[in-house]
């Protein structure tokens, strides 16, 4: 139950912002989430951001093995979200440890009314 409360705090993040996302329950496939951004404008591509969500933020060593054989399979962002012991705010990593500021994903859209679809 934790990870799923986990991973529909992650969704309800990127919908304020006016992503589209998919959910993958129960770890049935690679990445829990794919969040799509919205149209900025026509002349503008953001790439889709594949999201594994970790609680804690560990992720098994044969799981990131796999993560990172299919890393430049697709035209993605491939995120591990995690929330902070401490602070207990959401972060985000590529998948070569590289913290990834929340305002960037924040720009890339609009803050919106969360509408989450079970």
């Amino acid at each position: 139950m934790i990870g799923y409360r986990f991973e529909m705090r992650v969704v309800k993040y990127f919908l304020k912002y006016g992503f589209y996302v998919i959910r993958s329950p129960k770890s049935k496939g690679l990445y829990d989430l794919v969040a799509i951004p919205p149209l900025i404008d026509k002349s503008s591509y953001n790439f889709p951001y594949l999201i594994q969500c970790k609680k804690n933020g560990y992720v098994k060593p044969e799981e990131m093995k796999r993560l990172l054989e299919y890393k430049n399979k697709w035209q993605s962002n491939n995120l591990i979200a995690w929330s902070d012991k401490k602070t207990r705010r959401l972060k985000m990593r590529d998948l070569d440890g590289v913290e990834m500021s929340l305002g960037a994903i924040e720009s890339l859209g609009t803050p919106m009314i969360p509408q989450v679809i079970k």
